[in-house]
């Protein structure tokens, strides 16, 4: 058995009845003991990958499609993301709690943690009504508070990351991957294991202080955006739980909420050099209310 976590305060074990090997990830602090509590288990076997009797819900993209079975509970089926593997079925068998994960053939090589991980991880986070998956740079602010700077794919999340690692005062949190959990006091944002391209995943968290909606320009440019222009570019990047009706409203209602308490901008910046002290000083002042935008 291996462990994982905790991932916004939830450990995950996995059991393996197959002969499936992890990549390592970016740090050992992410590991937790065999003696650990756990919350969530996912065990690996071989099987059939079948989706007869299962419905379709949701189609992410050319490699995942999401299932209900007969009692609704969610289902994931994962096509050619592993060589020499057709496909992967991740079931649910106790909601929130326990998982299976099917392989239709045994994997010729170390599979990545994060092909089983965060479907897993990401149904029960939405069956514990637990929070949602954000896809975008967290970092935390000289000061305290998190930023969040959130793209779609190819939008410069990584990239962002990098230019952000060497300035004072800044600890960057990872530069794909964020959870958003509602508090008594807010939002909170927690660092998941599962990072970008730029490979950066740290343990942390942080009261999520401000939403930045990235993009390249010519100039920097800030401006503030609120209202429905703000939620529906957050519908872009926070992963909503379309497959289960009343996962998908308490979503809707971190979505809300988030709009509502949390200062959202538009940034626009050239990559050059200053760019990223540049990003650290605006976010933090937008923050702290300190800048008109």
């Amino acid at each position: 058995m291996t462990a994982i976590g905790p991932i916004a305060g939830l450990v995950l074990r996995h059991t393996m009845d197959a002969p499936v090997t992890f990549r390592d990830l970016p740090g050992s602090e992410w590991r937790a003991r065999d003696d650990d509590a756990c919350d969530i288990t996912v065990r690996h076997m071989l099987g059939s990958t079948s989706v007869d009797g299962l419905a379709p819900s949701l189609e992410v993209g050319e490699h995942a499609t999401y299932y209900s079975d007969r009692d609704g509970s969610p289902a994931v089926l994962l096509r050619q993301i592993i060589p020499g593997v057709e496909s992967v079925l991740l079931r649910t068998v106790v909601p929130g709690h326990e998982y299976e994960a099917r392989y239709s053939a045994a994997p010729t090589s170390a599979v990545p943690r994060v092909v089983s991980e965060l479907p897993a991880y990401t149904l029960a986070l939405s069956a514990r009504r637990g929070g949602v998956i954000a896809h975008g740079c967290g970092f935390v602010l000289p000061g305290g508070g998190l930023a969040l700077c959130l793209g779609v794919s190819g939008a410069g999340k990584s990239t962002l990351g990098r230019l952000l690692a060497g300035e004072s005062g800044v600890r960057v949190l990872n530069d794909d991957r964020i959870v958003l959990t509602m508090q008594t006091g807010g939002i909170h944002a927690w660092s998941t294991p599962w990072p970008g391209r730029g490979g950066q995943a740290t343990v942390g968290d942080a009261p999520l202080a401000v939403v930045a909606l990235i993009g390249r320009a010519t100039e920097r440019r800030v401006s503030a955006i609120r209202g429905r222009p703000a939620v529906a570019a957050l519908l872009q990047t926070i992963a909503i739980p379309l497959w289960e009706g009343e996962a998908s409203d308490h979503a809707l209602e971190l979505v809300g909420r988030l709009e509502q308490d949390v200062p959202i901008v538009r940034l626009e910046y050239p990559l050059e050099t200053g760019t990223g002290a540049w990003i650290a000083t605006t976010l933090r002042s937008v923050a702290n209310g300190r800048v008109e935008v």
